[in-house]
């Protein structure tokens, strides 16, 4: 399922096969912490629309990413 992904240390899903938000949201705070305890260098994360529950998803990735430099 992640093809050509090879060269990243980790690939988390947060809504696998199903691509619903709801799941992604549930999962979404977890999985932050999750990956930043594991002392990446950085986190990248494909955007997701920002109508209902995408707007709260993109607004916590954008607070997450100020503090990356």
């Amino acid at each position: 399922p992640y093809v050509g992904l090879h060269e990243w240390e980790t690939v988390e899903s947060l809504s696998p096969g199903s691509g619903k938000l709801a799941e992604a949201a549930i999962r979404l705070f977890f999985a932050m912490r999750q990956l930043d305890e594991a002392g990446l260098d950085a986190i990248i994360a494909e955007p997701v629309s920002e109508t209902g529950l995408g707007v709260a998803i993109m607004d916590r990735l954008r607070r997450a990413s100020v503090n990356f430099k």
